[in-house]
């Protein structure tokens, strides 16, 4: 297990990162849905006109050797934050946390979105 965070490339737009983050979201939503806030349709929606593509390198992506496995992301712009987590990797969530509150926050404010009952 190599795990490691990065930032999504600075690609406004269908890079690979967006189409490999959409492949991620059906993955761990096909046998159940995890993340009910955050599918891969509102993934794809998100990258429309509202959305502000000036700080599309501050989403953190988290990789197990080059598998997506967890992503934290804003839907709007900075200072909101989304966390889709592959179960298996339930560990990631306090680096996902620590990532998002130094990559995402804005004016030090980070609204948090998880799914009911997801407190761990």
């Amino acid at each position: 297990m190599l795990i490691k965070i990065r930032r999504y490339n600075d690609k406004a737009g269908y890079s690979d990162d967006f189409h490999r983050i959409c492949d991620f979201l059906i993955r761990i939503n096909q046998a159940g849905v995890i993340t009910p806030h955050f599918l891969w349709a509102r993934w794809a929606w998100q990258f429309g006109p509202y959305m502000s593509m000036e700080h599309v390198s501050s989403i953190g992506i988290a990789e197990d050797n080059g598998k997506i496995v967890g992503l934290v992301t804003y839907e709007y712009d900075l200072g909101e934050a989304y966390f889709c987590i592959d179960h298996d990797y339930n560990f990631l969530k306090p680096h996902l946390m620590d990532y998002a509150i130094q990559n995402l926050s804005f004016e030090g404010k980070l609204r948090i979105a998880l799914p009911d009952g997801d407190l761990g």
